[in-house]
């Protein structure tokens, strides 16, 4: 919408020295933009302004700086990506010569959800500690930057404890999920699969140590079966049984 308006002296620039002159004035929003003889004005709603070329440069910059974090956040996602894509090269080149079955995979999918709740469940109290810590993180990076000042090694001490105790949990539960599936696995899997899994899948060097069927059968649960990159597989395979 645009109005004729009398200005008298308001601003020096871009208008004729204190001599009223006849503009148009543009409502964008809570803005305005004020067009007169030479040049063009937007008054923002807190009473700054800018000609229309400094606007201009203005949200360019902005429009970069949004393109840049945009640039950098598809980045990220692309090499999440990429690097997904190779555990996933390799949980199918040990998971596919199994050959499970749908009706198989239906079989596990109720206990593979549960363990999925519990690793999302510990996540969000793994979250809810680190908050507790982020005044003070948050303080003294500031500090550090600022004043050259050394965190207190207090903080360090018990950020230290805290993960040390993240990574006890994780192990835990990690242990308990993986038996619960490797009781379920014995149970669904027919004797032929437990030999290919045992015979054809690789697993590392462990220092020339002999290890029994149970315990490749366990490494498998943990490292493959586990891992959140096979649930997609196990849930597309039940879906199969179902159609």
């Amino acid at each position: 919408m645009k109005k004729k308006i009398i200005l008298g002296l308001i601003w020096s620039m871009s208008f004729t020295h204190g001599k009223a002159e006849e503009i148009d004035v543009e409502a964008k929003g809570d803005n305005h933009r004020v067009h007169t003889k030479e040049d063009e004005i937007i008054i923002y709603q807190d009473g700054k302004c800018d000609t229309d070329g400094e606007a201009s440069k203005k949200q360019d910059s902005k429009s970069k700086k949004k393109e840049n974090r945009k640039k950098k956040s598809a980045d990220i996602e692309s090499t999440d990506a990429y690097l997904n894509n190779i555990r996933k090269v390799e949980i199918y080149s040990q998971l596919l010569p199994v050959l499970i079955k749908p009706s198989q995979a239906i079989a596990l999918l109720p206990k593979l959800k549960d363990i999925q709740k519990k690793v999302d469940l510990e996540k969000q109290k793994e979250d809810a500690a680190l908050k507790s810590f982020s005044q003070e993180v948050k303080q003294a990076v500031e500090l550090s930057e600022k004043s050259n000042q050394v965190p207190e090694k207090s903080l360090i001490d018990r950020l230290k404890k805290q993960f040390l105790t993240f990574r006890e949990n994780q192990h835990k539960l990690a242990m308990m999920n993986a038996e619960e599936m490797f009781a379920l696995l014995k149970n669904t899997l027919e004797p032929w699969q437990i030999k290919v899994i045992t015979h054809v899948v690789s697993y590392p060097n462990l220092k020339g140590e002999k290890i029994s069927d149970d315990e490749k059968l366990r490494t498998f649960v943990k490292d493959i079966i586990l891992d959140p990159l096979s649930f997609d597989y196990f849930k597309d395979l039940a879906s199969k049984e179902r159609l």
